[in-house]
């Protein structure tokens, strides 16, 4: 960049421009910093020592002359967020477009257009969300959970794999086929994937009556009614007359499983 040309061709724009002196005053310094390091592409320069240099006397001054000079297509920069800014500088040439301007202006505006091209890529990876899977955060148990992703990669494995909404919908019939019962869950996809098929179906042997497909509450419900059987039994032991029935009752009592 030819320090020169770029500083009388900056003069001319800023009155066709009519940019204020703070804005002049801050691209003069960007300027001969970018000089003293030999024309770097991108250079960066703290807050503090541009608003010393520029004598503009508020940092929120400094950040409008930057911005003014920003929509007037002469600088770009990048704030870190703490205390530096990266700064490029537009190269204008002179206003007749001699050769080296116009190489200058071209190499510089290739760079700074891969710059942004990167920047607006990492940008948009940024802000899309996440993808959730959806058997994984079914909020099932560890078990189901790990027969749900064999289920799948059975599935991707035929060439038939599972959209989201499609998991959605399988969840919902095995949970209707299972009653919400873990047990039952765990079957269903078992014999799903044993045969290779496509969904969850009814089981081929009933379960009903195996003493595992008694969940908790169904235990305590059962333990319940035990407990009212004894002493609805002990309370009639009590209206006998005989000892020896009342004998036979605590015999009872002293055997069952509480």
């Amino acid at each position: 960049m030819d320090y020169m040309k770029q500083l009388n061709r900056f003069f001319e724009l800023a009155e066709a421009d009519c940019l204020p002196p703070s804005a002049q005053i801050v691209y003069l310094h960007l300027l001969n910093i970018n000089n003293r390091l030999h024309w770097r592409e991108w250079f960066k320069v703290a807050n503090s020592r541009l608003e010393n240099l520029t004598g503009l006397g508020s940092n929120k001054s400094v950040i409008s002359a930057k911005n003014r000079l920003k929509q007037a297509g002469l600088i770009e920069f990048e704030s870190d967020g703490k205390t530096t800014t990266r700064y490029f500088i537009f190269p204008l040439g002179t206003q007749d477009g001699t050769q080296d301007g116009t190489q200058d202006g071209t190499q510089d505006g290739t760079h700074l257009k891969r710059h942004r091209q990167k920047q607006d890529k990492t940008e948009t990876k940024q802000s899309t969300p996440a993808r959730v899977d959806v058997f994984a955060s079914s909020g099932e148990s560890e078990k189901v959970k790990a027969l749900l992703k064999d289920f799948e990669e059975m599935r991707n494995k035929k060439r038939n794999p599972m959209t989201d909404r499609a998991k959605h919908l399988f969840l919902k019939k095995l949970d209707d086929l299972s009653g919400g019962d873990e047990f039952m869950k765990i079957h269903l996809l078992e014999q799903s994937i044993e045969h290779g098929w496509q969904s969850v179906y009814p089981l081929k042997n009933d379960l009903s009556t195996s003493p595992q497909r008694k969940t908790r509450l169904q235990e305590n419900m059962e333990a319940a009614d035990r407990a009212i059987a004894f002493f609805e039994s002990q309370e009639a032991n009590r209206n006998d007359e005989g000892n020896g029935d009342s004998q036979a009752s605590q015999t009872v009592y002293d055997g069952f499983p509480f």
